[in-house]
C-alpha cells in the first residue's frame, strides 16, 4: 500500500527544492526514511538540454496532465513534488507531515492531493465549489 501525496505550488522550482531542503533539516525524524520528500519539477517549462525527442514528448504529457489536474483547482501551479510515505508504520505521523508541509508553503500556495483526488490542509479550493 503506498501512499503518495502530489503536492502543486505556486512557487518556482528552485525556490520549491530549498522548502523541500528546509523540511527535511527540520523535521528529520518524519523526512529521514519514514517518509520521502522528492523535488519534482517545474510544471511550465522544459529544460533545455532536451535532445531526445521521445523525453521531450513524455516531458510535454507530463506537463499537460499536472495542468488538467490543477485546472481544477483555484491555483497557479509552477511546480510539483510528490511526499510517499516510506515505512507503513508511520502512518500515525501522516496528518503532522501534511500540517508541516502545509505550515512550510503557506496554505495559499499548496495543494496536497492523496493519489490524485483528496484535498488536504489547504485554503485552495476545488472551483466547483
Amino acid at each position: 500500500m503506498a501512499i503518495d501525496l502530489i503536492c502543486y505550488s505556486t512557487l518556482l522550482h528552485e525556490d520549491v527544492k530549498k522548502k523541500i531542503d528546509e523540511l527535511r533539516s527540520s523535521f528529520p525524524q518524519y523526512f529521514d526514511d519514514g517518509f520521502l520528500l522528492y523535488y519534482g519539477r517545474s510544471i511550465q517549462q522544459l529544460s533545455t538540454d532536451i535532445v531526445d525527442d521521445k523525453e521531450i514528448a513524455a516531458r510535454e504529457y507530463s506537463n499537460e496532465t499536472h495542468r488538467a489536474i490543477v485546472a481544477g483547482y483555484d491555483i497557479d501551479a509552477q511546480s510539483y513534488f510528490m511526499c510517499t510515505l516510506n515505512d507503513k508504520s508511520r502512518i500515525d505521523k501522516m496528518n503532522k507531515v501534511v500540517r508541516e508541509i502545509t505550515h512550510s508553503f503557506g496554505t495559499d500556495n499548496i495543494l496536497i492531493l492523496h493519489n490524485g483526488e483528496k484535498q488536504f490542509g489547504t485554503n485552495i479550493q476545488n472551483k466547483s465549489s
